[in-house]
């Protein structure tokens, strides 16, 4: 016998009456973070980022990472490829030499987009430079990589917060954030958090996510 809810419904009557529109609907970003090195003929090493120059509002001008809304018909790791291809011509793949994106974080502040309320699932990806063609397309104006500099500025031994500054440049573009750090341990896994206090350039809470990405792979690298 099919079990009853309270009003007397069954599973379908249920959802035959449920109002779909009864909880706000936050729209679902897909972003890529995609990380190369660059070797010098000393043999010393630097690290780049792709990034895309918006040709739209919000933040038009503005640098940030690839990336875009999750259509109705597709899965977060189709709209990152989809976007991924669409705005910078990189197309991603498994096995050898392929972009193979992994999942970075997830990215809820209520307040993170201008027009409404959008989570981001961020992916990360590492590649050689060299062995992709970077080209612009759809609402990017301009895509291309970005050199990495990111510095401790402070720290707060009593809280445990490190502060950090973030420089992103690209011939005479100089793109800048500052940043909060903290880590503690948890019960099951390292908790940290990260806290953008101030951005030029750079779109949305991208810079954040950078950093994030960023200090991960240097633990990895």
């Amino acid at each position: 016998m099919e079990l009853l809810d309270k009003k007397g419904r069954t599973e379908a009557e249920f959802l035959a009456s449920y109002d779909k529109n009864r909880y706000e609907k936050p729209s679902v970003a897909a972003d890529i973070v995609v990380f190369s090195t660059v070797r010098a003929t000393d043999k010393s090493e630097s690290y780049q980022v792709l990034l895309v120059r918006r040709g739209g509002h919000p933040f038009l001008g503005q640098y940030a990472l690839p990336g875009g809304f999750v259509e109705p018909d597709e899965t977060v790791e189709d709209a990152v490829s989809r976007e991924l291809r669409e705005e910078t011509g990189v197309t991603t793949g498994k096995g050898y030499r392929k972009v193979t994106p992994q999942l970075l974080n997830v990215y809820s502040k209520p307040d993170r987009d201008p027009r409404m309320r959008v989570m981001s699932l961020a992916y990360v990806a590492v590649v050689n430079a060299a062995e992709v063609k970077v080209k612009a397309g759809d609402d990017a104006a301009e895509a291309g990589w970005f050199r990495i500099n990111m510095t401790r500025t402070a720290i707060n031994r009593e809280s445990g917060v490190i502060t950090y500054h973030l420089e992103l440049t690209r011939e005479d573009i100089c793109l800048s954030a500052n940043l909060d750090y903290r880590r503690w341990y948890g019960v099951l896994t390292d908790n940290e958090e990260w806290t953008l206090h101030d951005s030029e350039g750079l779109a949305f809470d991208h810079a954040k996510i950078i950093a994030e990405a960023f200090k991960k792979w240097q633990r990895m690298t």
